[in-house]
């Protein structure tokens, strides 16, 4: 079992995006395509024994605790897989501009899934990976 992974987390764009509705909560309903693009994050997670979640990141305006979408990914995961005996550092090499709307938060999640479940041996399946993003 690798200790530690490196993985691309890639920046999407939006083709097209129509504001279809709006809900009551104030959030509006989208219709969208997008598409990936080249532009990457790129993380390294490795597992911890001390049982916490570290994120670092180059980009320094990016938060860092739990408020950080990595953060968040690691932290549903670790519980969706039942692993209470570890924890994860992650680093972020930030490459996706912040806010853009590129998704570069939300792709970082992913890959963070993606990393853990390969490190601890692939206990979740690509459905349950799925429900849990």
């Amino acid at each position: 079992m690798n200790s530690r992974i490196t993985v691309k987390a890639p920046a999407k764009i939006n083709l097209t995006l129509h504001i279809t509705g709006k809900l009551d909560n104030g959030y509006h309903t989208l219709k969208s395509v997008m598409q990936s693009i080249s532009l990457c994050d790129e993380l390294t997670v490795s597992l911890n024994e001390n049982k916490v979640i570290n994120v670092t990141c180059s980009d320094p305006s990016v938060p860092t605790g739990n408020g950080n979408i990595a953060y968040k990914a690691a932290e549903i995961f670790f519980k969706a897989a039942e692993i209470s005996d570890k924890g994860a550092d992650i680093h972020i090499e930030k490459r996706i501009p912040s806010q853009a709307g590129m998704g570069g938060g939300s792709a970082d999640g992913a890959a963070v899934l993606y990393a853990l479940n390969k490190l601890c041996g692939e206990p979740l399946n690509e459905d349950e990976l799925y429900v849990i993003s």
